[in-house]
């Protein structure tokens, strides 16, 4: 259950049933409810795979925001999406390139080809004699 979102669909005699984000349905007991908390917001990660009827995101400037997240934000939404913040940086968000292509991921090798072809093979195999 820990860091699980769960909606509460009918009474229990102990509690109330939940239905999970993972699919889960279970029962929630008073004992349970105590350690509970109300979840009001989650974030673009969690929400991914998800829809919301109605979407609320705040837009501001974050090393993490690009426009991969704000499309994964914005696509959330059933009925409504509200954006807040300044247009200037949604447009400016959704102008950038997204920060997975700037990113050094380590797995780019020196010589290595695009293309995934081997060049270091074909320049060994050009400099042995006859």
């Amino acid at each position: 259950m820990n860091g699980s979102l769960g909606v509460v669909t009918k009474p229990h005699p102990k509690g109330a049933w939940a239905r999970f984000d993972d699919g889960a349905e279970d029962a929630i007991t008073t004992a349970d409810l105590e350690k509970l908390t109300h979840g009001w917001a989650i974030s673009v990660h969690k929400a991914q795979g998800s829809a919301c009827i109605h979407i609320i995101t705040p837009v501001v400037r974050s090393k993490l925001l690009d426009r991969t997240m704000l499309y994964t934000a914005i696509t959330r939404g059933v009925e409504t999406v509200v954006l807040v913040g300044d247009i200037d940086l949604i447009n400016e968000i959704v102008a950038a390139a997204p920060a997975s292509l700037s990113r050094d991921n380590g797995s780019s090798l020196p010589g290595a080809d695009p293309m995934g072809r081997n060049r270091h093979r074909s320049r060994i195999a050009s400099t042995r004699g006859p």
